[in-house]
């Protein structure tokens, strides 16, 4: 046990180490979803939110979230707006919500990008016109946890879900796994 909290220390130490001072961590086209990661592994190893890394990290993030358009970061973005609990931030989490609705394609999967809409398109998500493709299971993995967390604020999943099954259900192999697309 003495290790295992070394080395859970050693490691917020060592993120913390690498922000920089604008709140962010860099990881070059996906900023904004490791800053969410980042801030997340933070806040899940026990650093409050009212310390300054994190702090710093939650404000880069909303700061940033009206512009991500990549499944991974609006996914992520979700995840950290959620896990913070500022209620001023419902609105932003039901737009990201959108956006991975509407970026969920006709395979019931996600690729790489979401289309930047807004949460007047959850009145009705059955209209929502999906481009063709699977997808991969990479990007539908952070689609599905963005969806269900927002999903808690009102953005209607279940069709979203449907869809999800039965891609995964019909794309298993005989060996009862999944390939990557």
């Amino acid at each position: 046990p003495e290790e295992v909290e070394a080395s859970r220390v050693k490691g917020i130490e060592f993120l913390k180490s690498q922000q920089s001072t604008d709140g962010s961590w860099d990881f070059p086209n996906y900023t904004t979803g490791i800053t969410a990661l980042c801030t997340l592994a933070l806040v899940e190893n026990g650093v409050p939110l009212s310390d300054p890394a994190v702090d710093k990290g939650y404000r880069f993030v909303k700061k940033q979230a009206t512009d991500v358009d990549n499944t991974y970061e609006v996914a992520l973005s979700v995840l950290l707006l959620a896990r913070v609990g500022d209620r001023a931030d419902r609105s932003t989490i039901r737009t990201l919500g959108a956006r991975l609705l509407a970026g969920q394609n006709e395979g019931g999967g996600w690729g790489y990008r979401c289309p930047k809409t807004d949460a007047s398109i959850l009145s009705k998500p059955d209209s929502i016109k999906r481009e063709k493709g699977l997808g991969d299971n990479s990007c539908t993995q952070f689609g599905v946890l963005g969806l269900w967390v927002a999903s808690r604020y009102g953005v209607p999943i279940e069709s979203a879900m449907v869809s999800v099954a039965s891609r995964f259900l019909d794309g298993q192999n005989e060996d009862g796994g999944w390939s990557y697309t």
